[in-house]
């Protein structure tokens, strides 16, 4: 994976994201009485996708090998605020 597919995928999900999420929100139901912080994740939804889509053209066994193992350590620079593994999951 060159640098330039890696930011094709992530300039299409970019875009996407940027219509998705506004739509999103529009239809999600409000839990009462359940406080939430509105503090932004140190990771976009764009990134996050862009990793999902790797792991899936890359064609490794588990989500968290990949992660941990490629992303974390190959791909600093790609994405230079990775959260940890289970944050990530979360997400």
């Amino acid at each position: 994976m060159t640098d330039a597919n890696l930011i094709e995928i992530f300039c299409i999900l970019d875009e996407f994201c940027k219509y998705f999420i506004p739509e999103l929100k529009k239809h999600t139901l409000d839990t009462c009485g359940k406080r939430r912080r509105n503090r932004p994740c140190r990771m976009s939804d764009s990134e996050v996708m862009t990793i999902l889509v790797l792991f899936h053209t890359m064609r490794h066994r588990d989500l968290k090998s990949f992660y941990l193992g490629y992303v974390c350590n190959h791909m600093r620079r790609g994405f230079p605020n990775r959260l940890s593994y289970n944050r990530f999951v979360k997400r």
